[in-house]
């Protein structure tokens, strides 16, 4: 069975030393920059939210403990706790950025809100209320699209919905839900801010490691490159040393030998070309 050379070749497998690991050096930090810079963006993008939501939600059921009675949330009578959730919108409209209160009995009718238009009515279509009276905190990022959001949607844009369950005296029962919302465009602008921060120093920083490793790398590999060129110059002098070396030791030919005898013999032993002669042969 022949098998068939595969046709994909790698573009840097002839590239030198330096050249390879700059390339291969650049992709991997940029890949884990990108992935350092998610990763700690995202987390902190959580925390600042949760800090946000939780902290309203604290200031939300201090001032309702403080203002409200748990029998305010069951009054068949709305106009008899108009009186104190007016003053509990004048303490939460403090807080920075709240535009809207809206006040929920247990079975889900609005018992109070700023806009007096919604006092009474109440909305099936409300998840986010449904699990409030669940007990848990929950905050609605999504468009102002559902149908209580029907006075909000042409007077504000980009609200954040907070929904904070309001427990009884012994925290065994939710007996209503505070909604509040807020305009957080320029909380959201503080957390772009924030991922731009992380983002620079991430770059700043693969930057600075891949140079420090590219500069180590480039050194290294002129290093080795000047240690092959004095070892191919080492080498190439060894073999001319060892051919010289193998003509010195190669023996003369034989009949050149006896020829240099027979001529040598010919000539008298006084004459001057005689002792040149020999001391020819002697070589």
């Amino acid at each position: 069975m022949k098998l068939e050379k595969s046709g994909f070749s790698c573009p840097l497998a002839n590239a030198n030393l330096t050249t390879r690991f700059g390339v291969y050096s650049f992709v991997c930090i940029g890949i884990m920059t990108a992935a350092l810079w998610y990763i700690v963006s995202n987390d902190l993008t959580k925390d600042m939210l949760d800090r946000e939501w939780e902290t309203t939600a604290k200031i939300v059921r201090a001032e309702v403990k403080w203002h409200m009675t748990p029998e305010d949330f069951k009054v068949q009578d709305l106009s008899a706790v108009a009186p104190r959730f007016e003053d509990l919108l004048r303490q939460l409209i403090i807080m920075p950025d709240i535009v809207r209160i809206k006040a929920y009995n247990r079975q889900g009718t609005i018992i109070w809100s700023d806009e007096k238009r919604l006092i009474g009515t109440s909305f099936s279509d409300n998840p986010e209320l449904k699990k409030a009276f669940g007990g848990t905190v929950v905050v609605d990022l999504s468009p102002i699209d559902k149908g209580e959001n029907v006075y909000e949607r042409g007077s504000f844009q980009g609200l954040v919905e907070l929904y904070v369950p309001i427990f009884s005296a012994d925290k065994k029962e939710v007996i209503g839900v505070i909604e509040t919302y807020k305009a957080v465009d320029d909380f959201f602008k503080d957390i772009k801010r924030a991922r731009a921060k992380v983002l620079i120093v991430a770059l700043g920083g693969g930057l600075l490691l891949y140079l420090a490793l590219f500069a180590i790398v480039r050194q290294a590999s002129r290093k080795i490159s000047e240690q092959q060129a004095n070892l191919l110059k080492m080498q190439s002098e060894l073999v001319a040393s060892q051919r010289m070396a193998a003509v010195e030791r190669r023996p003369r030919p034989w009949h050149m030998e006896s020829a240099t005898r027979f001529h040598l013999s010919a000539l008298p032993l006084s004459s001057p070309c005689s002792t040149a002669a020999v001391k020819m042969a002697t070589i």
